[in-house]
């Protein structure tokens, strides 16, 4: 019997491919190519979330598939290995980095025999995963050492937050630093989580670089989308089916560019990843508190787990323990200056004028018909479509995150600001799943976390 793969898969493919598309010409922020790659990602998520919702299985055989996401992978690989100025702020030439890249196409090169039916040993398939995992991590090394001092806030912030923790000092009230987008002011606090400060700071006594704590988040990031679509029956399938979600994570063009800027996403994505894959297994309470660890990594991702969360059908067990992990990442905070740390993670980012260079439908509405579109109306957008997914939707973990997925996009492109951190969200949540959908063929009551 041929092998066949949901088209969900696909679809979510398709979606992290285009939403890293949209990256890649000019950085992430606006453009009208890049824009364009934004309504088809978007056009794609949102065929998906409307068609999972008919709960009707459309499969594509695994042979057709597999040499379109090779070739995807491919692309995307060769597209960075050929970009001049994917590191923004070096010191030195990216020598390792080069050669990392080199070796990572040789590797997905390595796919093809699995392609042409020849039936691959379990230990070829793990060990060329681990080489692109090895290729990826060299040049990472080597993104830090090209540009040891990126000139962006963000790095600035998580540099000084971890200083801060280890004086015995508060980042919240500590740290304010300059802006270096379009404004002027040195009074950028410490915006994210203190999650983000538990993982990072680490990273910072150790090596003196927050950022080496983000790659290794990447790293673990892949392995935990790789093991969430084994789970699902991809060893059966042509390797790039199961390793394709994953690399198209650490293919995408600006990957590198990513972790040079410190974005902090890579982070919020491995607690995404390892969420779902525990609700895969159906370990009930370990996904509760996943679920909490989620929504204590980044504002916006509330939604994410709370939608997983509805869908899921978590109990008032379920809820409570997930409420109580997430107010215990940042209670000590509140507790020590709840008035600093209310500012730097809600009242300063609220405070922040519309970006006109941001990646979204607001600015190409107001550069093509200089009409003003209120962003506000993100907000009950995205809380509409979650909450229609987790009522309506079919409650395979595919459907499900493909919905987590179109409530995220509306959020981000119907904003104030989205640059390329926020589409590489975007890109991650879709490549997640992607894996997920693999499962959209079991019965749904074996996706649940119950």
């Amino acid at each position: 019997m041929e092998r066949q793969v949901p088209v969900g898969y696909a679809a979510a493919l398709l979606a992290s491919f285009l939403f890293g598309w949209a990256i890649t010409p000019s950085r992430g922020a606006y453009s009208d190519p890049a824009m364009t790659m934004v309504v088809l990602g978007t056009l794609v998520v949102g065929w998906r979330y409307i068609v999972d919702f008919k709960g009707r299985l459309d499969v594509i055989p695994a042979r057709v598939l597999a040499p379109l996401v090779w070739a995807c992978c491919l692309g995307m690989a060769f597209t960075a290995y050929n970009d001049g100025e994917i590191i923004i702020y070096p010191v030195k030439f990216w020598e390792t980095g080069r050669k990392a890249q080199g070796w990572l196409l040789i590797a997905l090169i390595g796919y093809l025999p699995s392609m042409l039916k020849w039936i691959e040993p379990r230990g070829v398939r793990h060990f060329r995963f681990a080489f692109v995992a090895v290729c990826i991590w060299l040049a990472g090394i080597d993104t830090y050492a090209t540009s040891p001092t990126p000139r962006i806030d963000v790095w600035t912030v998580q540099q000084q937050g971890a200083a801060a923790l280890f004086a015995g000092k508060n980042p919240f009230q500590e740290v304010h630093v300059g802006d270096t987008g379009p404004r002027t002011a040195a009074d950028v606090p410490y915006v994210y989580p203190p999650m983000q400060l538990y993982i990072t700071a680490p990273a910072y006594k150790l090596w003196s670089d927050v950022r080496f704590a983000i790659l290794a988040a990447a790293i673990l990031l892949g392995y935990a989308i790789r093991a969430l679509a084994t789970r699902f029956g991809a060893k059966e399938l042509p390797a790039i089916i199961e390793d394709g979600p994953a690399l198209f994570i650490w293919c995408t063009p600006k990957f590198f560019f990513i972790l040079e800027q410190a974005w902090v996403d890579p982070v919020q994505l491995f607690w995404c990843s390892v969420f779902i894959l525990s609700a895969a297994y159906n370990r009930r309470w370990l996904t509760a508190v996943l679920a909490g660890l989620v929504v204590g990594a980044k504002q916006t991702m509330l939604l994410f787990a709370g939608l997983i969360g509805l869908g899921l059908r978590f109990d008032i067990k379920q809820w409570a323990v997930a409420g109580s992990v997430a107010l215990s990442t940042f209670l000590p905070w509140m507790i020590w200056d709840f008035k600093a740390w209310k500012h730097a993670n809600f009242d300063f980012l609220s405070a922040l004028p519309v970006r006109p260079d941001a990646l979204t439908y607001i600015t190409w509405v107001r550069r093509k018909f200089n009409v003003e579109i209120p962003y506000a109306l993100a907000f009950p957008g995205a809380f509409g479509v979650a909450l229609l997914a987790a009522w309506k939707s079919k409650k395979t973990l595919g459907g499900l995150t493909m919905a987590a997925v179109a409530a995220m996009t509306v959020f981000f492109v119907i904003n104030k600001w989205a640059f390329a951190n926020y589409y590489f969200t975007l890109l991650g949540l879709s490549a997640l799943a992607a894996a997920a959908a693999l499962g959209d063929s079991q019965e749904p009551e074996k996706s649940k976390a119950s």
